[in-house]
């Protein structure tokens, strides 16, 4: 009980009660010792004095207590008086001691003594308590007043202030040292604020709810914490969570909840590493995934905490499923794909094959090839063959191409390869490929080679055919027309008309049989074009006055406007391509007229035809530019149908646009585009530049009356004609006389042709010497051998006038 009254006691009143106890026990036990020791002697004393009527001498008893009674006064708290008093007493009685005196006299001053001195213990005690007391309560005042500031101050997070003190003792430095382990604390406190609220501003902006969860022993479910970012995914308060853990849960759609409760079951018995991925429906109505992990504790009282982290994982759910799905339609698409699809290794392992893969190889699945190789699947000769493709692919980094027949069952299959390297990451790691089965395609191409073949074995009779029709055509129609020609040259007036007729005839003749000429080179692909830079008003002009008579004969105006542009082509192509969009335009109109004009559009130069015939229908347009084609009822009567294909064959040789736009019974408008060109001075005419030149010809001819229109026209010309049959007879007629030009028809007789005829010219009288090969052949073949032996061509029939000019210029041509 006095333990526990101590207890309760301040350090300074246990102290001073501690050194109080002290002090009186030890003088308590001093006066004891004192007045037993005093008592024991006085009794031993009377004991050997008792009855005894000796007298005893008094001296040695005297100084004994004289001693003793020294003894006593030096004893602390003993009253002096009462040791005078007894020091008198034996003084008196210095004589003799009587031993017959009363024990109860003899120790009642004994007895008082003692009282008197626990009572002078008892009050040097309580001074010595006081004193103590109230240095204690000196020493002890910086400190006592420190622990009333500390009690005194409020449990709030303002910290302590600095505890003043002058002393230098013990006290002080004991002081001191409190004032710096609070600034330690206080550094240590601001620190932890301020870790705090970088830990609190974390947590906010952790893309997820971090938490505190724990079981307790009694099985209860209590969240201890949870960041603020629940609110922006459960749409759940932290005070709510913390406050109910069903908050949380009861978000968690029905499905997924007992997979949830089942994974936290499992955890807690376990003590493993929570993982769950589950679904839940916030108040907005929200779908979410999320992903919560967390690692648990056991803890002293038996419960289980995790830390953990939930966050929200639609995104990448959504990624996920999107990406699967691709891959299942990737899936679905590589195996439907009907050629063989792999990917290999660098090693040639197969990565992936597709069904169509594992069906052509006769193995039973696509899976069970990943990891084989071609040794796996295929003889070993063929492997290395496939080996070494992909080390091809792999160190070339380019793709390639193999077609490979293969032999099964006694069949033969062909099929068509092609490897390419796998690149990921900019780095080969293997290779990719498919290969498909061209065994059909290859018979397919057989067959038609073969249909070529003979189309081509067609086309070539058909070609011979013509050329041999037109050769055997033009050998009369040019003795025809030279003669005609020189007809004209000499008829009189009475006959100028029939003259007319009969030229007309010749030159429609000859124009069907220039058609199928033209056909021809341009399919050859001999003609070449010259571009130059000319006027197009003198080429409109010329156009307009060469089809002014036919246009006058119908009672159509026919007429141009001036543009005073230049343009650069082919002038004489130019001219064929207008001459037979101005002749096609009057053909197929029969009253109105016919306009030539020229306009920019869309900043390009067009030149335009416009009639106002019949016109094309919309669903015709796309067929007028074929050979052999005429629109209308009485289309046979109206041309060879060769003008249009001519027009387009030609236009796509000089690179030029066609445009047609036309309205049954209104008309049609054919528009060609012309590059711009150079203003350049206008050149000398031919009659300019050869009028008066006359030239020594020599002529082969096999046909005597085509060589002898020939002579006729020539020497009706002014010029010397060396004629001739053969290339011998001609040696022989020129002599050792140079010709200025030699001329020769292509087919002589003897399988002769104009090619040896004027190579043995040559030999004899130079390389430089002009020559001109003369023909109504229009086999490409031959016109094309033409072109490229350099070698100047007039086709048949011959026009008189335009033939003298031809000659004239290939034979200036060459001479400069």
């Amino acid at each position: 009980m006095f333990s526990a009254y101590l207890s309760r006691q301040s350090l300074k009143t246990r102290i001073t009660l501690a050194m109080l106890a002290i002090v009186l026990s030890s003088l308590w036990s001093l006066s004891f010792y004192a007045s037993q020791m005093l008592r024991t002697d006085i009794e031993r004393l009377i004991n050997e004095q008792q009855l005894s009527a000796v007298p005893v001498v008094a001296a040695p008893v005297n100084t004994e207590l004289n001693s003793r009674l020294y003894t006593l006064e030096n004893v602390p708290g003993l009253p002096s008086g009462t040791l005078r008093e007894v020091s008198a007493a034996t003084q008196s009685r210095s004589q003799y001691m009587s031993a017959v005196l009363p024990a109860e006299e003899v120790f009642a001053t004994i007895r008082n003594m003692q009282q008197h001195l626990l009572l002078a213990t008892l009050f040097l005690t309580l001074l010595a308590g006081g004193l103590t007391w109230w240095v204690i309560r000196g020493q002890f005042s910086p400190l006592l007043a420190t622990v009333k500031i500390v009690a005194e101050t409020p449990d709030t997070s303002s910290p302590l202030p600095h505890f003043s003190s002058a002393r230098r003792d013990e006290t002080g430095q004991l002081i001191g040292a409190f004032n710096r382990l609070l600034e330690a604390l206080g550094k240590r406190e601001s620190a932890l604020q301020a870790s705090e609220a970088r830990f609190n501003i974390l947590l906010q902006d952790i893309p997820g709810v971090v938490y505190q969860f724990q079981v307790m022993p009694k099985g209860e479910w209590v969240f201890l914490y949870v960041s603020p970012w629940v609110m922006s995914l459960y749409e759940v308060s932290p005070e709510e969570a913390c406050a109910d853990h069903d908050a949380m849960i009861q978000c968690i759609i029905p499905e997924d909840r007992a997979s949830y409760r089942e994974s936290i079951g499992h955890s807690l018995r376990t003590l493993t590493p929570w993982l769950h991925e589950h679904r839940i429906r916030t108040m907005s109505g929200s779908l979410k995934w999320v992903r919560g992990q967390a690692v648990p504790e056991v803890k002293a009282d038996g419960s289980v905490l995790w830390n953990g982290i939930l966050v929200e994982i639609t995104l990448q759910r959504q990624a996920e499923e999107a990406l699967r799905q691709r891959v299942h339609f990737q899936n679905e698409l590589f195996d439907n794909i009907p050629f063989m699809l792999w990917l290999k290794d660098e090693q040639s392992h197969f990565l992936a094959v597709n069904k169509a893969f594992a069906a052509g190889i006769g193995w039973p699945s696509a899976q069970s090839l990943i990891g084989k190789n071609d040794l796996d699947i295929a003889p070993p000769e063929m492997a290395a063959l496939y080996r070494a493709d992909d080390l091809s692919v792999l160190a070339s980094g380019t793709s390639k191409q193999v077609e490979e027949l293969k032999r099964t069952d006694g069949q033969q299959q062909w099929f068509e390869t092609y490897k390419s390297p796998l690149v990921i990451d900019g780095r080969i790691v293997g290779t990719v490929g498919f290969s498909c089965d061209i065994t059909l395609r290859k018979r397919n191409e057989a067959a038609l080679i073969a249909a070529m073949t003979e189309s081509e074995k067609a086309n070539h009779s058909k070609s011979r055919f013509l050329a041999a029709a037109s050769h055997d055509l033009r050998q009369p129609l040019s003795a025809l027309s030279l003669y005609v020609g020189v007809l004209k040259s000499r008829s009189t007036p009475e006959n100028a008309k029939l003259v007319g007729s009969i030229l007309d005839c010749v030159d429609s003749l000859s124009a069907l049989l220039t058609d199928l000429l033209d056909v021809s080179k341009l399919d050859a692909g001999v003609v070449i074009p010259k571009l130059t830079d000319f006027p197009l008003d003198e080429l409109l002009t010329s156009l307009v006055t060469v089809h002014s008579a036919e246009a006058g004969l119908k009672g159509l105006r026919l007429r141009t406007r001036s543009t005073g542009a230049f343009v650069r082509t082919d002038q004489i192509l130019l001219r064929r391509v207008l001459g037979n969009l101005v002749d096609n335009a009057l053909r197929y109109t029969e009253k109105g007229g016919v306009l030539i004009g020229c306009r920019r559009h869309q900043g390009k130069l067009w030149v335009e035809v416009w009639d106002s015939g019949i016109g094309i229908a919309e669903d015709q347009t796309e067929y007028v530019y074929e050979e052999f084609r005429q629109l209308g009822d009485d289309a046979r009567n109206r041309g060879s149908g060769l003008g249009l294909a001519i027009v387009a064959k030609t236009a796509k040789l000089l690179g030029l646009q066609i445009r047609l736009r036309s309205r049954p019974g209104r008309g049609s408008m054919f528009a060609i585009e012309l590059p711009p060109g150079r203003v350049v001075a206008p050149a000398l005419s031919w009659d300019q530049r050869f009028a008066d030149r006359s030239l020594r010809i020599g002529v082969v001819e096999d046909n005597a009356k085509v060589l002898g229109a020939l002579v006729l026209a020539l020497e009706d010309a002014g010029h010397e004609v060396v004629a001739a049959t053969t290339g011998a007879e001609l040696m022989a007629g020129l002599s050792e006389r140079r010709p200025d030009i030699v001329i020769s028809d292509y087919r002589l007789a003897d399988h002769e042709t104009g090619f040896d005829v004027i190579q043995n010219v040559k030999n004899v009288f130079g390389h430089d010497l002009p020559a001109l090969i003369i023909t109504g052949d229009t086999d490409p073949a031959l016109i094309r051998s033409m072109a490229d032996r350099g070698i100047a061509v007039y086709y048949k029939p011959l026009q008189i006038e335009l033939f003298r000019v031809f000659i004239r210029e290939v034979a200036e041509r060459r001479a400069s």
